[in-house]
Formats: C-alpha cells, structure tokens, sequence
C-alpha cells in the first residue's frame, strides 16, 4: 500500500478519528515507524471499541435514544478484544490476527531493545487496520455492524 492510497482510505475516516491517521502517516513519512503503529493503534481500537459498544447495545435492545452515550469504560484492548469474540462481534481468527497487532503496538509503545518495525511492516500494518477501520467507520447506519455480525457467524 503507497502512502497515497492510505490518505485515500483516512480520508473517509471520521473528523474525531482521522487525526490519529494523518500522525501516522506523518510518522511514515519521516520512517518513525513504532510511533507510527502505535497511532495507528490507536485510532483503530477507538472505533473498534466504538462500533462494539454499539453492537453490545443493539443486541441488548437498546435504540439511539436509550442507548447510554457517556461510554462503557476503559478496559484493556486484549480484554476488548476478548469481549469482541464473545459477543460474536468478530471471529476468533480475526481475534488472533488483532493480538497480534496488538503485541506489535506494546513493542513499539514499550520499547524492550528488541527487534524493531520496519517502514514495510508499519505499512503493513496500516494497510490491514485501515482495511477494518473502513468497515468499522459505517456504524452510524448499523450496516458495518451488521456486516461484521455476520461474519462472526461463519
């Protein structure tokens, strides 16, 4: 994925979201590459955790206007991870492809001395979470919930 196609795919994004993106790809430019999948991250599990809330709400029966919008908490992102396949949001696959970014984003927040991320992975990175971003920014409409609902089921 170029840097082009990636602004292509921020530019969807949410004005609240889309600054975590444009650091990122600014990161990218500049290969600061750990700072780079930590934004990216970040403004991932911001709207995974959003879309999630909504789905739990939905399927709890709550409508938009009885749905609690002051937010569900902090919880750690492998526990939101956890709760995501319980409530059949995404597969366990997924949820094992997601952990793994996620021990990706640890490293580069929590540098150890250990290998570091390549201006390849970061991209890679960026291209696989902007990927979900894109299906997760749908949710005003219920469709991205849905879609992803759906998947869960196979």
């Amino acid at each position: 994925m170029t840097l082009d196609a990636t602004l292509t795919l921020v530019g969807s994004l949410p004005d609240d979201v889309r600054a975590y993106f444009l650091e990122s790809v600014k990161c990218l430019e500049n290969n600061l590459c750990r700072p780079a999948v930590v934004a990216i991250w970040s403004g991932f599990m911001f709207l995974f955790t959003q879309a999630l809330d909504e789905a739990i709400d939905k399927q709890n029966g709550l409508d938009d206007s009885r749905r609690d919008r002051r937010g569900k908490g902090w919880r750690p992102d492998s526990e939101t991870l956890r709760v995501a396949v319980q409530r059949r949001f995404i597969g366990p696959q997924e949820q094992k492809e997601l952990e793994w970014y996620l021990t990706v984003r640890n490293r580069c927040a929590h540098f150890d001395g250990g290998p570091s991320v390549t201006l390849n992975q970061a991209l890679g990175i960026a291209e696989a979470l902007l990927k979900r971003i894109v299906s997760l920014s749908d949710t005003n409409t219920g469709k991205a919930i849905e879609r992803r609902s759906e998947a869960a089921d196979d």
